[in-house]
């Protein structure tokens, strides 16, 4: 299906990612409220921009560009595969390329936490799932390298940063590592096993909700690795708005890592944003 579920209407061949511009949504009546392929006629078109400090690079959701099995070395950061797919025939390719650069980012924003109207906040349960394959031609990381985060959006009014409260990274040796943050620490709530095995196509599930500090609703995060749950955990994960912040998360998957003189490439495919696990179910 190349289309986005989004406020309760169809955008056919547009993608939602990270960066875009979004309207915003009335709560919807159908699930999942959001769901992201590469089927055609969906494509994507590739935006970077270089800040202080650091170098982003994003996606849009206007596409150009013909298919193709990897992108030449220094041609874009993200592009559709008519060769490798979870379902159907087509998958979303994202790269970074070695870099000294002190962060490389390129990320598909599932859900705005400020324009979406179902979108992740305080006490509110909702699961994203999607598909990935670490492509056979990716190093290992030699740096940190998130592949997935839940991030809180900054009051404006404040001088704030955003922040990042909930984290999947991959390791030196490939294994999945989850973390969860307040503004107080950070812990670890689940390690894979095994590492993630190149050119295999893999699932992930996750049961996101938020609790800030001292709140009383209780956070909790699930995580479920092709059909296993691997981990549950309770716990506070979050930042409290009197620190600054908004009960606002961003829902993101996709390439944030340390630069890196290597290169990170993993496919997506099968994006899905719900308040089942069901419906978030590749």
């Amino acid at each position: 299906m190349a289309a986005v579920t989004a406020g309760g209407m169809m955008k056919p061949g547009i993608l939602i990612l990270f960066f875009s511009a979004l309207m915003p949504f009335a709560a919807l009546a159908q699930e999942p409220y959001v769901y992201i392929d590469a089927e055609p006629d969906t494509s994507l078109e590739y935006h970077g921009e270089t800040l202080p400090g650091r170098a982003y690079h994003f996606l849009r959701g206007i596409a150009i560009g013909n298919d193709r099995d990897m992108p030449a070395d220094g041609e874009s950061y993200a592009w559709i595969s008519p060769t490798m797919a979870y379902s159907g025939s087509r998958s979303i390719g994202l790269r970074a390329y070695p870099s000294f650069s002190p962060f490389d980012r390129v990320e598909i924003r599932a859900v705005h936490g400020a324009g979406d109207g179902f979108a992740l906040q305080n006490a509110t349960t909702r699961y994203l799932g999607y598909a990935f394959m670490l492509h056979p031609q990716m190093d290992a990381p030699t740096g940190w390298l998130h592949v997935m985060q839940v991030w809180q959006r900054p009051a404006p009014d404040t001088a704030q940063s955003g922040k990042v409260p909930f984290t999947l990274s991959l390791t030196h040796d490939l294994r999945l590592e989850a973390v969860a943050r307040t503004h107080l620490d950070s812990t670890v709530i689940w390690r894979s096993a095994q590492p993630i095995s190149k050119g295999d196509w893999h699932t992930l599930v996750y049961e996101l909700r938020p609790s800030y500090n001292g709140d009383g609703h209780g956070g909790a995060i699930a995580i479920w690795l092709d059909g296993v749950e691997v981990v549950r955990w309770v716990g506070d994960w979050g930042n409290p708005p009197e620190f600054g912040y908004l009960d606002k998360f961003d829902v993101r998957c996709g390439l944030y890592r340390q630069g890196q003189n290597n290169h990170t490439i993993i496919m997506y495919d099968d994006i899905l944003y719900a308040t089942t696990k069901e419906a978030a179910t590749p």
